[in-house]
């Protein structure tokens, strides 16, 4: 069994050095790592911290196994964009990621964006199957980003 909470929305025992723990954890397995494109770790969970927000995804031994970052400010085009998404290798294919999305779904929804749109790299298949056959999503554009091809997914919130 798995829990979903808001990091900082109330009060979790999980502290920030965890969720950097996890997205350190976390940064192998995507590609290129976040700390090869020169990312401190604890600056970018700081700046999502102070500018976003941040879901987490917590087993029945109050291990952090999944967690997803988001922004979800920008009124003028009323879009929410998720940064980062990843589930603990031990937890994959349990339906934590899809739980973790529909979730911020829910929330970008219940604070006014209408669209959510996120961005993985095309050879992520499953991760883009899942955004397109649960949720909806639509490709907006393929970006060549870092010599690999790049693909933009959007949402509509408004028809949810």
């Amino acid at each position: 069994m798995v829990e979903l909470f808001e990091y900082g929305a109330d009060d979790s025992t999980l502290s920030k050095d965890q969720i950097v723990d996890f997205v350190a954890e976390q940064d192998s397995f995507f590609e290129p790592p976040l700390q090869s494109r020169g990312v401190v770790l604890a600056d970018y969970v700081d700046k999502i911290l102070r500018q976003g927000h941040v879901i987490c995804a917590v087993n029945d031994e109050n291990r952090l196994v999944g967690m997803i970052m988001f922004y979800c400010n920008d009124m003028e085009t009323r879009t929410a964009f998720v940064t980062w998404l990843a589930v603990a290798e031990n937890a994959r294919a349990q339906g934590i990621g899809s739980l973790l999305i529909s979730e911020t779904l829910e929330f970008c929804k219940k604070h006014g964006m209408d669209y959510y749109e996120t961005c993985t790299w095309k050879t992520n298949e499953a991760l883009i199957a899942v955004y397109q056959r649960k949720f909806g999503a639509r490709i907006l554009k393929e970006k060549e980003e870092l010599g690999r091809v790049t693909m933009h997914l959007r949402v509509d919130l408004k028809n949810r």
